[in-house]
């Protein structure tokens, strides 16, 4: 038992306090681009807003290096979800004429006990994430299309907050940790009615550009998806999305990270 103790203080000393952070970007892998998959009524005289509730459907693949240490992170969406105890996931939109500002919160719990830990004493691994991506954009081309079909061209700038609070319990042994940030991004969502019913969505942005201390080197977000109208103001939205982060925190911390899959919610607008 005193060696599983010693194995495993070992394990968390590699991983340190930013070790455990990447451990909790794992679970933001769930974060989606959730969109508006419709464009809006650039005529109207007052704000529109639509909500889409989602879920992201993601692995993570890279590496992390910790001090002198360096490992390969390879982690498919069943054991992210076979560790996540609970979230929320959705994106907020409010726009008047071609300018608008979104808002998308996300909050997941993640619960790892003994069993995933190798441990033979009692050990369990919590971590509580939010990620807040907030901003606004402005509607740059609005074409009818063919057919009469409508397609729009929006200009995105905004940012992404992340927190993340972690408490690690070893028999007796508890270890916390609260980290936080903020990366801004710019980028570029152009949305498509192709018939009727049939809408395609294509997003990209990049952040970060290290423009302070704790700020990403880079991050980068790409997703794209076709989506389905159901009824006037209800559409549902699905997709592919990469999401890539290099960060580093002095000669202590490097992560160069992507998130991949795919991605599905219901979009309402009001």
């Amino acid at each position: 038992m005193m060696n599983s103790i010693k194995e495993i203080k070992m394990k968390v000393h590699r991983l340190g306090k930013t070790g455990l952070l990447v451990m909790g970007m794992m679970i933001a892998s769930l974060h989606s681009a959730g969109q508006a998959a419709q464009g809006q009524d650039l005529d109207s005289d007052g704000w529109q807003l639509s909500v889409t509730p989602y879920f992201w459907f993601s692995g993570i693949e890279g590496d992390v290096k910790v001090r002198e240490n360096t490992a390969d992170v390879d982690v498919g969406f069943d054991d992210i979800l076979d560790a996540l105890d609970y979230g929320v996931q959705v994106h907020i939109e409010a726009q008047h004429g071609r300018w608008g500002l979104l808002l998308d919160p996300t909050f997941m719990a993640l619960s790892v006990d003994d069993d995933d830990l190798d441990a033979v004493v009692n050990a369990e691994l919590e971590t509580d994430l939010w990620i807040v991506e907030f901003g606004g954009f402005c509607r740059i081309v609005d074409l009818p299309g063919d057919r009469g079909f409508p397609m729009s061209l929006d200009v995105l700038l905004g940012g992404r907050y992340w927190n993340l609070e972690t408490q690690l319990d070893i028999g007796p042994l508890s270890r916390e940790s609260d980290n936080d940030w903020v990366d801004p991004f710019i980028g570029l969502r152009w949305i498509a009615q192709l018939t009727d019913r049939l809408l395609v969505h294509i997003r990209a942005d990049v952040g970060g550009f290290a423009i302070y201390e704790d700020a990403s080197e880079l991050t980068w977000n790409i997703y794209a998806g076709p989506a389905m109208k159901l009824s006037k103001n209800m559409t549902l939205v699905s997709g592919y999305r990469a999401l890539g982060i290099d960060k580093e925190e002095g000669n202590n911390f490097e992560a160069d990270l992507t998130f991949a899959g795919p991605e599905i919610g219901l979009h309402i607008q009001f």
